[in-house]
């Protein structure tokens, strides 16, 4: 019977131990992304479009204060350079296709930026999964255990990696009615949710501003399951992965990513010898 008892213990202990690894962990996660000033690396995505899924790649450099941009995008559309700097060029972005095309400047926020893509390159980077992260961890509170599950190590590319699943119950949908005008990226800003599955939800076509009084079907939540590959060295989610209702939504992955690069003075400027501008 002792044995028994002891069995029952040591399992309740390496239970209590999983559990308290995966706090430790997500405060590493989010302590190395607040301490992530700048970087470079390779980007693949793939998102969910209606039924079907679209993927992209890239090479880019990003300063996140201020907030700095360059990105030479592998697929679709190979050899488009873009250029951002924050509060520079009338805060818009510069993009450079390749060939005799001149260079133009585009709203980040306009409908030529935003094919095909969930996000505003403004939200490329790790602060908008940090931002989900701590707004979760918040809402559990005490129940953290329940929904953060801590896996065993995978190597991921070559990179050691915890593999770290959160999960909630099934997606529920509200009606929502816009209180005054706001612009669709405030909204979900405000409301932590995809502004692209608020479009898709609600059939809207722009991303400018959302009139007061307009009737919204909202997620209750941003997802109900994340997948997160965390490089244990650099302790940052290398890979993304958020799934809803109907399967995977969309993935992120980071590749041969360097932190915090000393980048040059004009390695952000259109003049910068590397650059096809």
């Amino acid at each position: 019977m002792k044995k028994y008892v002891l069995l029952l213990f040591l399992g309740m202990i390496n239970l209590s131990l999983i559990g308290q690894d995966a706090e430790v962990i997500v405060a590493k996660m989010l302590k190395s992304i607040d301490n992530c000033r700048s970087m470079e690396f390779d980007l693949e995505t793939r998102e969910r479009f209606g039924t079907a899924y679209s993927e992209g790649s890239g090479h880019l450099k990003l300063q996140v204060e201020p907030f700095k941009l360059y990105m030479k995008q592998q697929s679709p559309n190979a050899g488009i350079e873009i250029l951002y700097n924050e509060g520079e060029n009338n805060n818009k972005a510069i993009v450079n296709p390749p060939g005799p095309i001149k260079a133009i400047n585009l709203s980040t926020n306009s409908g030529k930026m935003r094919k095909h893509n969930h996000y505003s390159i403004l939200d490329i980077g790790f602060k908008n999964v940090a931002n989900l992260i701590r707004k979760t961890k918040a809402e559990v509170g005490e129940n953290f255990n329940n929904h953060f599950k801590l896996s065993e190590t995978l190597d991921v590319e070559g990179n050691s990696c915890y593999l770290l699943v959160i999960t909630f119950d099934e997606l529920d949908y509200i009606e929502y009615t816009v209180p005054t005008d706001i612009l669709l990226r405030d909204l979900a800003d405000k409301k932590l949710l995809s502004e692209f599955k608020i479009m898709e939800l609600n059939g809207i076509t722009s991303y400018g501003k959302i009139k007061e009084g307009t009737q919204l079907q909202l997620p209750t939540r941003f997802t109900n399951r994340i997948e997160l590959y965390i490089n244990k060295s650099s302790y940052l989610p290398i890979s993304q992965a958020l799934f809803d209702d109907q399967g995977l939504f969309e993935r992120y992955e980071y590749k041969n990513l360097i932190v915090n690069p000393a980048f040059k003075p004009d390695e952000f400027t259109p003049s910068f010898k590397e650059y096809s501008f």
